[in-house]
């Protein structure tokens, strides 16, 4: 079983120099190599993404929020991520896009949920991890006949401040509980963008309820 995660910085125009239309479409082949794909911030260019992905199941992705919209490209462009604290005119009481979490799967996959973290830390500063809804999404894919792995795909908040270091351990909490109430008795691949950072007292304890979470459940499934 060959699978891939991928951050693959599809930001929107402005808010990043990573390229994202040239580099989605160079990503795009190189993900049929891998039976399970699970992505990270495809935010704005799925499409392009999986222009030629030829994985039979897919997750549709996460509606964009309206603000993305003609005008509020023509603002982004012309300003830095320092200046992000410009855009609250623009946000209401929504995120600035979606979650970015998607699949791509050689197998069928059922129960395909998405969860954004109850915490999350920085809007206009803290890594901004607060513009988009981030979280973990989750689906049980069967990869033979009656053979179940329940995959999940996350992105951890990325700032690195105290309130960053806690908004982690919050959002590793949360998951591991959702893993033993939902994949008790059953084999699990997490996988995604931690942003955890070992060096980081709170994280390694992060990282370690995770490890704990997945030792448990690999005790009890044998595969």
């Amino acid at each position: 079983l060959r699978v891939l995660s991928y951050n693959v910085a599809g930001l929107p125009p402005g808010m990043s120099d990573s390229k994202p239309i040239q580099n989605m479409l160079r990503i795009s082949p190189l993900l049929n190599d891998y039976d399970l794909v699970l992505v990270q911030e495809d935010f704005l260019f799925h499409r392009l993404l999986k222009l030629v992905a030829r994985h039979p199941y897919k997750s549709e992705p996460q509606p964009l929020s309206g603000i993305i919209n003609r005008d509020f490209l023509t603002k982004v462009r012309g300003i830095s991520v320092s200046d992000l604290g410009d855009l609250s005119d623009f946000l209401g009481s929504d995120r600035l896009t979606n979650d970015g979490l998607n699949r791509f799967s050689v197998f069928p996959f059922t129960s395909f949920e998405r969860h954004t973290w109850v915490a999350c830390n920085g809007l206009t500063e803290g890594a901004n991890d607060c513009l988009a809804p981030k979280g973990f999404s989750y689906a049980r894919h069967e990869i033979a006949d009656s053979v179940f792995i329940d995959v999940y795909n996350l992105h951890g908040d990325a700032g690195r401040s105290t309130e960053d270091e806690e908004a982690r351990r919050q959002q590793f909490r949360e998951l591991a509980t959702f893993i033993q109430e939902r994949s008790a008795g059953l084999p699990v691949i997490v996988a995604g963008d931690t942003n955890l950072q070992t060096p980081v007292p709170d994280d390694r304890e992060a990282g370690r309820s995770e490890e704990h979470t997945s030792e448990l459940q690999s005790r009890e499934n044998l595969v």
